[in-house]
């Protein structure tokens, strides 16, 4: 029926998002405490702003590499899976960028329009940087997925998208 690694992983993964949780909870705790009404309301819109660019320029590539990776696996085609954890590192490396680029060349109207402050260009511009990161972790995490070390992905979600490199090296082997 259900073996003892299925139910260790299941409970993992909810104590984990549990954990995101209530780590997300903390930080608008501290947030709200620490900061103002003005700084709550930039942080929305710039995280309202980049979610939008996320979903408006995103391939969902996490997706796609896990279904070929899965697909080349299991016809015996190593050199499917290669291609698919290259195709999407290269194609998030891009997007990432794209999102820098937009963000680094906006940022002085954002900080204007948006933030209401013409001296926010610095902030904006940190959050470009927040953003090629977080690009750049969908397929390493999708990599994770795809060989099934779910431990991982969840406890990725609990430390506030923070990736572990712990496992590059295996990453690296499968592309050369």
């Amino acid at each position: 029926m259900i073996d003892k690694k299925f139910k260790s992983d299941i409970s993992f993964g909810y104590v984990a998002q549990g954990g995101g949780a209530l780590a997300g909870l903390l930080f608008m705790l501290m947030v709200t405490r620490y900061g103002s009404v003005d700084t709550y309301g930039a942080l929305m819109l710039l995280v309202s702003v980049s979610s939008v660019m996320g979903n408006l320029i995103s391939f969902r590539t996490n997706e796609s590499l896990v279904a070929f990776y899965k697909q080349g696996e299991t016809a015996g085609d190593l050199g499917r899976c290669k291609f698919a954890i290259i195709f999407g590192m290269t194609l998030d490396l891009l997007v990432g960028l794209v999102l820098l680029a937009i963000l680094l060349s906006a940022s002085d109207l954002i900080a204007r329009t948006l933030l209401k402050d013409g001296n926010a260009s610095m902030t904006v511009q940190l959050f470009g940087l927040v953003m090629l990161a977080i690009a750049l972790k969908s397929s390493p995490l999708a990599f994770l997925q795809a060989t099934e070390r779910m431990k991982w992905v969840n406890d990725d979600g609990s430390l506030g998208d923070v990736l572990d490199f712990d496992d590059m090296p295996s990453l690296l082997k499968k592309i050369a």
